[in-house]
């Protein structure tokens, strides 16, 4: 996503339009450099269609980030369990390796 704006245009508005027209439930963002206050003035403006959970490095916050975006027009209140898995990592094939190894053996048993 590379940060909130393009030329001046909020991405978030073409987000939420996209993610109504084309139906999409769940989007899972990388580098949105999204601050706390950024998420929860996000889930204001959005808050009939979207909810918007995200993470950011504070100690790189314009280089990183991770979203995850529900559609609140799509998603049922069944309470039912899923789970996702938005993966951000390293670049360095070791760092990468072993980043992998640690999601697949605590993931291999999930429901």
């Amino acid at each position: 996503m590379r940060g909130r704006f393009h030329n001046g245009e909020d991405k978030w508005l073409h987000l939420n339009q996209l993610m109504g027209d084309d139906k999409i439930a769940i989007l899972v963002l990388q580098e949105t450099h999204l601050t706390q206050d950024h998420t929860t003035t996000l889930n204001e403006i959005f808050s009939d269609s979207l909810l918007i959970t995200s993470s950011l490095d504070q100690n790189h916050p314009h280089s990183k980030g991770v979203a995850i975006v529900f559609n609140r027009r799509l998603l049922g209140h069944n309470n039912e369990k899923i789970n996702i898995l938005g993966v951000y990592t390293s670049n360095d094939p070791t760092g990468n390796k072993h980043f992998w190894k640690i999601i697949h053996s605590s993931i291999i048993n999930l429901p």
